[in-house]
Protein backbone atom coordinates (compact mmCIF):
# COMPACT_ATOMS: atom_id res chain seq x y z
CA UNK A 1 0.00 0.00 0.00
CA UNK A 2 0.62 3.82 -0.52
CA UNK A 3 0.76 4.21 3.31
CA UNK A 4 3.92 5.49 4.64
CA UNK A 5 6.39 3.87 7.11
CA UNK A 6 5.71 5.25 10.20
CA UNK A 7 1.95 5.53 9.61
CA UNK A 8 2.03 1.06 9.43
CA UNK A 9 4.73 1.22 12.43
CA UNK A 10 1.82 3.59 14.05
CA UNK A 11 -1.52 1.29 12.95
CA UNK A 12 0.45 -2.04 14.29
CA UNK A 13 1.25 -0.46 17.49
CA UNK A 14 -2.26 0.49 17.98
CA UNK A 15 -3.68 -2.53 16.48
CA UNK A 16 -1.20 -4.78 19.28
CA UNK A 17 -2.66 -1.89 22.35
CA UNK A 18 -5.96 -2.86 21.61
CA UNK A 19 -5.41 -6.77 21.98
CA UNK A 20 -3.94 -6.13 24.89
CA UNK A 21 -6.32 -4.00 26.42
CA UNK A 22 -8.87 -6.76 25.44
CA UNK A 23 -6.67 -9.05 26.90
CA UNK A 24 -6.61 -6.96 30.33
CA UNK A 25 -10.64 -6.51 30.20
CA UNK A 26 -11.02 -10.62 30.02
CA UNK A 27 -8.37 -11.49 32.30
CA UNK A 28 -10.35 -8.29 35.05
CA UNK A 29 -14.36 -10.51 33.94
CA UNK A 30 -12.52 -13.74 34.96
CA UNK A 31 -11.77 -11.75 37.91
CA UNK A 32 -14.78 -10.57 38.52
CA UNK A 33 -16.09 -14.21 37.66
CA UNK A 34 -14.22 -15.57 40.42
CA UNK A 35 -15.09 -13.13 42.93
CA UNK A 36 -18.83 -13.85 42.41
CA UNK A 37 -18.00 -17.28 42.89
CA UNK A 38 -16.32 -17.03 45.90
CA UNK A 39 -19.15 -14.66 47.50
CA UNK A 40 -21.77 -17.24 46.70
CA UNK A 41 -19.69 -19.89 48.44
CA UNK A 42 -19.33 -17.70 51.52
CA UNK A 43 -23.12 -17.50 51.11
CA UNK A 44 -23.91 -21.00 51.18
CA UNK A 45 -21.03 -21.53 54.48
CA UNK A 46 -22.98 -19.08 56.30
CA UNK A 47 -26.68 -20.64 55.34
CA UNK A 48 -25.21 -23.81 56.37
CA UNK A 49 -23.63 -22.63 59.73
CA UNK A 50 -27.26 -20.76 60.67
CA UNK A 51 -28.97 -24.20 59.73
CA UNK A 52 -26.44 -25.65 62.07
CA UNK A 53 -27.30 -23.53 65.00
CA UNK A 54 -30.47 -23.19 64.36
CA UNK A 55 -31.08 -27.27 64.02
CA UNK A 56 -29.16 -26.89 67.55
CA UNK A 57 -30.93 -24.49 69.37
CA UNK A 58 -34.17 -26.34 68.50
CA UNK A 59 -33.25 -29.50 69.30
CA UNK A 60 -31.56 -28.08 72.68
CA UNK A 61 -35.11 -26.50 73.35
CA UNK A 62 -37.26 -29.35 72.77
CA UNK A 63 -34.89 -31.45 75.24
CA UNK A 64 -36.12 -29.36 77.67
Amino acid sequence: SCLPIFAKILLHGAKKERKKEKERERKRERERKRERERERERERERERSWECIKKKYSSERDSK
